[in-house]
């Protein structure tokens, strides 16, 4: 079996090999411990070190489907929340050559493998299901994080401006997978144009602003994971965290209370129109995900994209 056929529990052990090459070789590191802490599309692992905190290893065993410079301006950005909001987001630690992002390789992998390594951050992700207070405090950080990055002018890659409806993948592959999907592209399309004609200068989103991307530590709650970053207009961030929870089934209480707590930090309102295209839109996207990044168990989150964006269609 391939390396790309393998499940994610699979690809565990050929990942560990290349954290170790990486930690030693590249950062100067000789791990005591090295745990795996998440399962998705990266794999991260918690390295624990004899003279030191720990530190999270993120390694992306799939073909890379970021645009090239993000690291860069993730880094940028992490520092700059950390320095101007006092927040406990990660840090990213250079390899030794200074590297924000370094490449191994592995026999059983038909490819380069890039990893990153960040400073450590207590806590575990908030539920999927938080219940309306939570949902409140996620809003407000959120519209917290936007308010600052408005004030930030930090260089991007042209590839993450948020100005086209499937950023992961090739929309012809999504629109060849459906006839409905080409007429829900090309209407998504329309969307994204006139936002980005209407007024408010762009600036940094998070792009995957979700329950499980936010640490709680006692009473803090701490945003990681911003390597989906996007320079694009605040409701388009919004618009992406609805749709995940609207995803994880949580009640419409829960939802209300995420609205409410963006506006009431003085976030820009966001309408029931945009709420439901955006769900849409980010089902375009993840379906551009699944297909650029084959592994097996993708069927069943293709059919329910399909269907969010039937519905859509529809409405």
């Amino acid at each position: 079996m391939s390396f790309d056929e393998l499940t994610k529990e699979q690809r565990v052990p050929v990942l560990r090999s290349v954290a170790l090459e990486v930690l030693r070789r590249r950062f100067g590191l000789e791990p005591t411990g090295l745990d795996v802490v998440s399962l998705s599309f990266n794999t991260l692992f918690r390295v624990d070190r004899a003279d030191g905190p720990p530190l999270v290893l993120r390694v992306c065993g799939r073909q890379r489907i970021h645009e090239a410079g993000v690291e860069a301006v993730e880094a940028h950005w992490l520092l700059a929340i950390s320095t101007d909001l006092g927040w406990a987001v990660p840090q990213m630690v250079p390899a030794l050559d200074g590297s924000l992002v370094v490449e191994a390789s592995h026999p059983a992998v038909p490819r380069a493998v890039p990893c990153s390594l960040f400073s450590w951050v207590d806590g575990q992700p908030v539920d999927d299901h938080p219940d309306a207070a939570t949902a409140g405090r996620l809003g407000g950080l959120l519209a917290e994080m936007h308010g600052h990055a408005a004030t930030l002018s930090i260089p991007t890659p042209t590839g993450v401006r948020a100005d086209r409806t499937v950023r992961f993948g090739e929309p012809a592959v999504v629109a060849a997978l459906d006839p409905l999907l080409a007429e829900a592209i090309d209407r998504g399309q329309q969307f994204l144009d006139d936002l980005w004609s209407s007024p408010g200068r762009p600036h940094l989103l998070h792009g995957d602003f979700g329950p499980s991307n936010v640490l709680r530590w006692r009473d803090r709650l701490t945003p990681i994971d911003y390597q989906d970053l996007q320079l694009g207009h605040a409701v388009q961030d919004v618009g992406i965290t609805i749709a995940d929870l609207v995803d994880d089934d949580v009640e419409p209480v829960v939802v209300d209370a995420f609205r409410r707590g963006y506006e009431e930090a003085g976030g820009e309102a966001i309408t029931d129109e945009q709420v439901a295209t955006f769900g849409a839109l980010r089902a375009l996207d993840l379906i551009g995900f699944c297909l650029a990044s084959p592994r097996p168990g993708l069927d069943e989150t293709i059919a329910d994209s399909i269907a969010t964006i039937q519905a859509w269609m529809r409405g």
